[in-house]
């Protein structure tokens, strides 16, 4: 499955709340807390390798023996923390999405891997993850003002960057995840939230 990364926003607060093991979307949340909107990557193809597939819905024959999702088999009494704005991704790294910060920001990539932004890590549960990767403020700012007429020159342009790697079909898979993080990043600004990336292997 490769690299897990769910893009998020959260508060100070609730990032220290935030289960490492699980993420910012547990599969069983707070019953009390009421789940924050969502955001979706709805592509096929070429985002497979950036987005985490969710379990199909069970049908009317489902079997209730029938072998479980690995994210939802968590004991029921464990503490997952909140259930926070999220777009779920796999197999966007730190330098990817450094790459998007420069395009969107204006900041040359070489700065921002300078200055040691790209590689800093808000928590992290040891040498082998899950970590927290901060976004840079300035990077939340820019996606949440990026017009619709951005947003596909913007994925041409992250597409051509050596590590994506796009192909001329994946421009519009990319040109909604870009649009869903825009959405993410106007939910976090409106809410006094910062964007993260919760990653795991």
């Amino acid at each position: 499955m490769g690299v897990l990364t769910d893009f998020f926003a959260a508060t100070p607060g609730e990032l220290a709340d935030l289960s490492l093991e699980w993420g910012p979307q547990p599969p069983d949340s707070k019953p009390d807390a009421p789940a924050a909107p969502a955001a979706t990557v709805p592509a096929p193809g070429f985002l497979d390798r950036f987005r985490r597939k969710a379990p199909p819905e069970p049908g009317p024959d489902a079997s209730p023996e029938a072998e479980p999702d690995a994210v939802s088999d968590a004991p029921p009494a464990k503490r997952l923390g909140p259930n926070l704005p999220t777009v779920a991704a796999t197999g966007i790294l730190n330098t990817q999405f450094g790459a998007l910060d420069a395009l969107v920001t204006g900041t040359p990539y070489a700065a921002l891997e300078e200055s040691g932004v790209i590689f800093e890590i808000a928590r992290e549960a040891g040498p082998d993850g899950p970590w927290v990767f901060p976004l840079r403020r300035a990077f939340r700012d820019g996606l949440a003002a990026l017009s619709d007429g951005r947003i596909l020159t913007m994925a041409r342009q992250w597409g051509k960057d050596g590590e994506m790697a796009a192909r001329e079909d994946d421009f519009r898979v990319l040109e909604g995840l870009i649009a869903d993080l825009r959405d993410l990043a106007e939910t976090a600004r409106e809410t006094g939230r910062d964007l993260y990336v919760w990653a795991s292997l």
